[in-house]
């Protein structure tokens, strides 16, 4: 079995659901708390999936830390490497989020991701060496990211990149080119190639600008560009494609927190398990999202029984 190593954030994700959201004012509701972080749920799939997985991260020497890592464990995530320190608390994620699981707003405090150090990552060196994959995500800061590709090209490793979000992105852009494989949202993939961020206009008119965008740079990663419900552009040298989402009725969505992690854990699965096509290994990581946003989890405990019946 190949080996993949993800380094990145843990965090618990504490959501709380209001069905009318006013501003400036208390707002009912309820509260739920689930594990997060993008480079621990990006793991955990990778684990329930059936692939062989180690984990980089740090948590805090408390309760949350605790919980993460007894309920990580329980996906076959290899935890044994993940630092545990008393100087900086577990991250949490606070997520607002409607009636219908759509993200309103979030704090992210992270902090502790600060004690993911070059040190840290030269002590797990021989794992990273020894990796079939590397995925990371851009809670790592700068210098962290520069060294693990200074590592990853050095020893021929294929990397997966996960920019997380347009300011946090913006890292990767002095190491673009050291990347085989990148998975941001349409915002991001604007940010990376340079482009205006459009927002909410003409979606086709988006689209088209990306891939001609994408198409003037010589050495540029394949893209995986999550177009949310529409579905997800595919852009690279060979071929570009658009693979339209699974529709999903209303009734049958939960929140969509966690289902870009789920997207690129199908697709790196297939990637490094069986080596596919990069439409089919899309296909796979769709439905494995689509399994993810009919679940109030993150990540769906169930995801493999899920696929089994489908």
């Amino acid at each position: 079995m190949e080996n993949i190593v993800v380094i990145g954030g843990s965090n618990v994700d504490l959501k709380a659901y209001s069905e009318n959201y006013l501003p400036h004012t208390s707002n009912p509701g309820h509260i739920e708390e689930s594990l997060g972080g993008v480079g621990r749920n990006i793991a955990e799939n990778l684990g329930i999936l059936d692939n062989k997985v180690t984990l980089l991260t740090s948590v805090g020497n408390d309760h949350f830390g605790k919980k993460l890592l007894e309920e990580t464990s329980r996906s076959q995530v290899n935890l044994d490497h993940v630092k545990i320190t008393d100087k900086e608390k577990t991250g949490l994620y606070l997520a607002h989020l409607d009636k219908d699981g759509e993200l309103i707003a979030a704090i992210s405090g992270m902090e502790i991701m600060n004690s993911i150090d070059e040190s840290y990552i030269k002590a797990n060196k021989d794992l990273i060496k020894n990796a079939s994959l590397v995925i990371f995500d851009t809670n790592l800061n700068s210098e962290v990211i520069e060294y693990i590709l200074e590592i990853t090209k050095k020893n021929k490793i294929i990397t997966f990149a996960e920019p997380v979000s347009i300011d946090k992105g913006k890292k990767l852009l002095q190491q673009i080119e050291s990347i085989d494989y990148l998975s941001p949202n349409l915002d991001e993939a604007e940010m990376l190639l340079g482009l205006e961020v459009k927002g909410e206009n003409d979606f086709s008119l988006r689209l088209k600008r990306v891939k001609e965008k994408y198409n003037r740079y010589k050495n540029i990663p394949v893209m995986f560009v999550s177009c949310g419900e529409k579905g997800v552009l595919i852009l690279s040298k060979k071929k570009s494609d658009f693979v339209e989402a699974e529709k999903i009725p209303k009734k049958d969505l939960k929140e969509t927190t966690g289902a870009g992690d789920a997207l690129l854990a199908g697709i790196a699965s297939k990637l490094v398990r069986e080596n596919s096509e990069l439409k089919k290994a899309v296909e796979y990581g769709i439905k494995i999202a689509s399994l993810t946003v009919k679940s109030k989890f993150t990540v769906n405990p169930d995801l493999k029984e899920r696929l089994k019946g489908d």
